[in-house]
């Protein structure tokens, strides 16, 4: 899973969304 989700990082780091908001998710899983 992990290398999973270092793709999609990398996959939206190319598309140029900000990573910044894809770091902030686990802290919402985890909230949940």
């Amino acid at each position: 899973m992990i290398d999973s989700i270092a793709t999609m990082i990398r996959a939206m780091q190319t598309l140029g969304i900000p990573v910044l908001f894809v770091e902030q998710l686990p802290d919402k899983l985890g909230a949940t």
